[in-house]
């Protein structure tokens, strides 16, 4: 049996890079340079609400500008969504892909908890990236609870989201994927699966590149023609 993966990040930028790496917007490959161009086609995405259809930034924006009814203005540096990646450990999720039926209810069983954990008002992304190496989905919700802007109040301290991660590891259990060891910072039960895909490329770039001698050392543009051959092709 293989860990279920739920991460929440908070988004205080404009959320432009986030969403050139879950739409695969053209022209910003550099923000999806572990994805395969091959099986782009792959991907899908789910318009549940109108936002959805707008560029993540405008989306934010839009969705805060409805649902928020606070008197006084929302601070520059306020967290205006949250970003999720719902995934699992790779041999699972790969068999999951397999079965375009269990893929369907895996997918439904995250959207059902996304929506029952944020609201289905709240969601302005839900993408599904079947061409990186392990199949998992993007969400984005605006953290607005009762007309309040705040992701402090929404994602709860950490015994609430304990207890989030215990919920989503029960809806997970028919895939073959249970919870994670509580506390743990490995791998299957935080960002570490995000990471670990960017480190392992960034990893496998330098591991490419030609050793520098200390005659490099002494004329580096020597090496800089050396690197850029190296990618030539």
């Amino acid at each position: 049996m293989g860990f279920a993966v739920f991460h929440a990040e908070k988004i205080t930028a404009s959320g432009a890079s986030l969403g050139a790496h879950i739409d695969r917007q053209e022209g910003q490959e550099h923000t999806y340079t572990n994805a395969d161009p091959k099986r782009k086609h792959l991907n899908k995405d789910w318009a549940i609400t109108l936002h959805c259809q707008k560029p993540l930034h405008t989306a934010l924006s839009d969705r805060i500008k409805e649902g928020y009814t606070g008197s006084t203005a929302i601070r520059k540096d306020a967290v205006k969504g949250l970003s999720l990646i719902m995934t699992g450990s790779h041999e699972e999720m790969k068999t999951i892909e397999k079965t375009p039926d269990m893929l369907k209810k895996w997918v439904n069983a995250n959207y059902k908890f996304v929506e029952q954990e944020f609201g289905k008002e709240n969601i302005v992304r839900f993408v599904l990236h079947l061409d990186e190496k392990t199949p998992h989905l993007h969400a984005v919700v605006v953290p607005i609870q009762d007309g309040r802007l705040s992701a402090k109040k929404v994602l709860g301290d950490r015994i609430e989201m304990s207890k989030r991660q215990d919920r989503y590891a029960q809806l997970m259990e028919p895939f073959s994927l249970s919870r994670g060891i509580r506390g743990s910072k490995a791998i299957h039960n935080s960002e570490g699966w995000y990471i670990g895909q960017q480190q392992a490329e960034k990893e496998a770039i330098l591991s490419d590149l030609p050793k520098m001698s200390l005659k490099d050392r002494l004329n580096p543009s020597g090496y800089e023609e050396s690197v850029s051959n190296q990618f030539k092709v």
